[in-house]
């Protein structure tokens, strides 16, 4: 049985103030993850001082979006940048919630 197409992958990108957000939209997985990381590393480059990636878009995404989340956190800290992470619908933050990472990530909170 083949794979049904999901829709496109998109990585938006936008500047809102003194922070850049990075916007997946689709399936974040091993087949999409560079594009997102490339994004990221691309807005890095130009010395932005607080990117928030924005899983709001997502309809699906396994564990390399978890390690993708994991890894810019690490970063953050250690480069002094501030990483921000808008969460997504509960099937992506079901793979937080899985790994026991809800309370240990950069998630922005609902005012």
């Amino acid at each position: 049985m083949l794979a049904q197409d999901a829709g496109p992958f998109s990585c938006e990108v936008t500047p809102e103030g003194d922070q850049v957000v990075v916007r997946p939209r689709g399936e974040l997985d091993m087949a999409t993850i560079g594009e997102v990381e490339q994004e990221l590393r691309q807005q890095r480059r130009t010395g932005v001082r607080t990117l928030v990636l924005d899983l709001s878009g997502l309809t699906f995404m396994d564990s390399t979006g978890l390690h993708l989340v994991m890894r810019w956190t690490n970063e953050s800290a250690q480069d002094g940048f501030a990483f921000e992470v808008e969460p997504g619908p509960p099937a992506v933050m079901r793979v937080f919630a899985l790994a026991e990472m809800t309370h240990g990530l950069p998630f922005r909170r609902s005012s």
